[in-house]
């Protein structure tokens, strides 16, 4: 994305713990007033979601946490603002922020790590090369080293490192198995580091609690759950680029920056306007006017970046453009509108 975007941050759903930075539910996303809590529009690098609980990096090497994250001294029921540097270290450069229940990990430019909660001192040993990504969810984390070789770590069933061929891009992390996407295909593993699944030509995963959630290259989006049993989601009205999820709540974003969820929305964390469960995706209420840069979500909210810019687009990611079906797209439908992946029934 470009630097100069102005970018607005936006939620649904829940915010009992003030994940949202509000006290009242909301089942449309709401821009949230960023002044009131030290940071403008236009200091935001990036957001993301814990289960209950929302960060933000912006300009100046700051992140910004608030929600609810146990067991991480000073951070229950309060908001704080982290600053590597104010905290007596040197200037971070912080490239990403993962957080799970119980740990935040920031990973700087460097390769350079600063970890709260329970995932502290437990991953130390077992880095093996500089650290280029962090990933976390539930009670696991995932550090990607820059030999191909990933760390999961399970605070409740320990520590498993697993090298690929090839560059590994995602992490996606359930509360029983983890997937990795790499260049050359998505691997999937159970918690004690054995391969259940070998998938080729994929783009994105994201996982809930027991679900992973895929999208092809030729832009139909797959629920497939531990057991191998999937099911191809229909009804989304654009060509999807990229998947996210909650703890049970999924979503896409599409090449023109509309988002569309399904799953649990009991608490209005689908943005639908509506407190129900939806089997069929749900085009989210984005103020008009507004394209969607990334998604993150939690257990029972999702949260928004989002711009005005009008000259903001999403690229078609490098994996779709050799398919059949972008090729199409590219040439013919784009424009009319009438080609769309999940209208058609595809083998997974």
């Amino acid at each position: 994305m470009a630097s100069q975007l102005n970018r607005f941050l936006c939620g649904c759903g829940a915010s009992q713990y003030g994940q949202l930075l509000c006290s009242e539910v909301r089942t449309e996303p709401v821009i949230i007033n960023r002044e009131e809590f030290f940071f403008k529009d236009n200091d935001i690098i990036m957001v993301q979601a814990g289960r209950w609980s929302t960060a933000v990096l912006l300009k100046g090497d700051k992140v910004f946490l608030y929600g609810n994250i146990i067991n991480i001294e000073g951070l229950c029921d309060k908001n704080l603002l982290i600053n590597p540097e104010s905290g007596g270290t040197e200037f971070f450069n912080i490239s990403k922020i993962a957080i799970g229940d119980e740990h935040l990990i920031l990973l700087g430019n460097n390769g350079q790590i600063l970890a709260f909660g329970n995932v502290a001192n437990s991953y130390r040993e077992h880095i093996m090369g500089k650290i280029v990504n962090v990933f976390a969810k539930f009670d696991k984390s995932a550090f990607v080293m820059e030999n191909n070789r990933v760390l999961i770590t399970n605070y409740a069933k320990g520590n498993i490192t697993i090298e690929f061929s090839s560059q590994v891009k995602d992490v996606a992390l359930t509360a029983s198995s983890f997937g990795v996407l790499s260049q050359d295909a998505l691997y999937i593993f159970d918690d004690e580091g054995q391969m259940m699944f070998e998938i080729e030509n994929i783009v994105s995963v994201a996982a809930s609690e027991n679900i992973f959630i895929i999208l092809k290259n030729n832009s139909a989006v797959f629920e497939l759950l531990e057991s191998g049993k999937t099911r191809q989601i229909h009804g989304i009205d654009g060509v999807a680029i990229k998947v996210f999820a909650g703890s049970n709540h999924y979503g896409v974003i599409t090449l023109d920056g509309e988002c569309w969820m399904w799953g649990c929305g009991l608490f209005g964390q689908l943005g639908s306007g509506k407190k129900e469960y939806a089997s069929i995706p749900e085009k989210t209420k984005i103020k008009v006017g507004y394209r969607v840069i990334d998604v993150h979500a939690g257990e029972c909210h999702s949260i928004f970046l989002i711009t005005k810019d009008n000259t903001f687009s999403h690229k078609i990611p490098e994996e779709m453009k050799t398919s059949d079906y972008i090729k199409v797209v590219n040439t013919t439908f784009l424009v009319s509108g009438s080609l769309i992946a999940s209208q058609y029934d595809y083998k997974f």
